[in-house]
């Protein structure tokens, strides 16, 4: 089997919009993936978005990033309007806030707590996707995309 070429990579802008729709439908990977506390799968939600997916971020979701790379920052960047990464650094920055307020039983565990704050994660990561995409019949098709992805079990967790 051969390694994936560069351009069969989705873009930065799929990548990130692809991620937040995962996050969006975390509910339907929850039912999915039974075998799983959804707090858990919460939690590595949020590390695939800050380890991952977010690279202008100076940190991981264990510590700080001191491996930043420049280039891919600067891809990242060139990859949305002004006001896309402004939503997208303002997103970045909530999720890092409510991770810091994670009880050290939630760290040492890996769970992120399904609750309000979690339920607004969700609801952002959708805004997000609202925003973002040219018009709402392209947002739906993402989600129904990413929704069956993880119906088919092709993508379950990043």
């Amino acid at each position: 089997m051969s390694a994936k070429s560069e351009s069969d990579q989705p873009s930065v802008r799929e990548h990130v919009l692809d991620a937040l729709a995962l996050i969006h439908l975390s509910a339907v990977v929850f039912v999915k993936r039974s075998d799983m506390p959804p707090e858990q799968i919460a939690y590595e939600l949020l590390r695939y978005w800050l380890d991952d997916v977010y690279s202008p971020g100076i940190r991981y979701m264990d510590g700080y990033k001191g491996d930043r790379s420049p280039t891919e920052v600067a891809l990242f960047e060139e990859s949305f309007t002004e006001e896309e990464f402004a939503w997208l650094e303002r997103f970045n920055r909530f999720l890092e806030l409510r991770i810091d307020r994670l009880r050290p039983a939630e760290r040492e565990e890996e769970q992120f707590p399904i609750k309000d704050t979690w339920n607004g994660i969700v609801r952002d990561a959708g805004n997000l996707i609202a925003l973002m995409e040219p018009d709402r019949y392209t947002g739906k098709a993402r989600l129904d995309r990413v929704r069956s992805e993880i119906n088919t079990r092709a993508r379950l967790l990043p």
